[in-house]
């Protein structure tokens, strides 16, 4: 009974202790998710590997040539926030924004139009150059926001 009182006793220090580990990791790891990765426009040798996968994309959405393609390096959720949508996900993307006539390829509801707009947007992963997302919209979200747009190419 005596050792089971004596145990007690440091409980509630452990428990503090316990506490404080877990209000610091938490301040921390808030710390790092608000502080965005950083990336800049993509360089030469990536825009032209981004021209050739989003002209893939184009054509699959019914554009063989689409125009005005441009490109900046962000975050997906500072993208999610320029087209008024909310993105817990913070990962640094390559963005793409072409214009064009575009008409989505994807599944959807029986008997229903498929999806078309002007505007085709699509983000990248930057080490492997996969889509994690993609937009078709009737007009361009306000990428400018987000940094320096530069040409896709020709």
């Amino acid at each position: 009974m005596q050792k089971s009182l004596q145990k007690l006793k440091w409980f509630p220090l452990i428990l503090m202790t316990a506490i404080g580990f877990v209000a610091v990791l938490g301040i921390t790891r808030s710390a790092v998710s608000q502080t965005s990765p950083s990336i800049g426009p993509p360089d030469p040798t990536t825009l032209s590997k981004l021209h050739e996968v989003a002209s893939k994309i184009a054509e699959t959405y019914g554009d063989k040539q689409p125009s005005n393609g441009r490109a900046l390096g962000t975050t997906r959720r500072a993208l999610a926030g320029v087209v008024g949508s909310d993105l817990p996900i913070d990962d640094a993307v390559f963005v793409v924004v072409m214009h064009g006539k575009f008409t989505s390829s994807g599944p959807r509801p029986y008997g229903t139009e498929a999806p078309t707009g002007t505007v085709l947007t699509v983000a990248f992963d930057p080490s492997t150059l996969e889509v994690t997302d993609l937009m078709l919209t009737p007009s361009e979200p306000d990428l400018a926001q987000l940094g320096t747009l530069v040409p896709l190419g020709p």
